[in-house]
């Protein structure tokens, strides 16, 4: 499922989007009318995948300069064995997938987030 407010460069986001999903075999992909799927305005941009991960980018702030962007993560670990992996381990092919969607590094120069929770 791909959707989001319809702000930050939505369109070119759909479109890396659709065509990475492809290039990794999903078999389908949701996507909302223009790539909208949420009716909230100024809430981001949410990738929900198959397997029940997700990715959200959000931009707080007042404006694009100074603003900061939030990445939020999340992985389904149905078995209990795995559950032990370490997170950073557990995130590090969404952590790769977000940085590229995103192209965080390229927007911000960082290639570390500030913080991590």
């Amino acid at each position: 499922m791909l959707g989001g407010d319809g702000r930050f460069h939505n369109r070119a986001a759909v479109q890396t989007i659709l065509w990475m999903a492809v290039a990794q075999g999903f078999g389908r992909v949701l996507l909302g009318q223009g790539g909208i799927l949420s009716v909230a305005t100024k809430q981001g941009v949410r990738i929900i995948f198959d397997n029940g991960s997700r990715i959200a980018f959000w931009l707080s702030g007042t404006g694009a300069e100074g603003a900061t962007l939030r990445v939020y993560l999340e992985r389904y670990e149905p078995d209990g064995a795995n559950q032990s992996v370490p997170t950073q381990a557990a995130l590090a092919p969404l952590i790769v997938l977000a940085q590229q969607l995103a192209r965080i590094r390229e927007h911000t120069g960082r290639s570390e987030p500030s913080v991590v929770t």
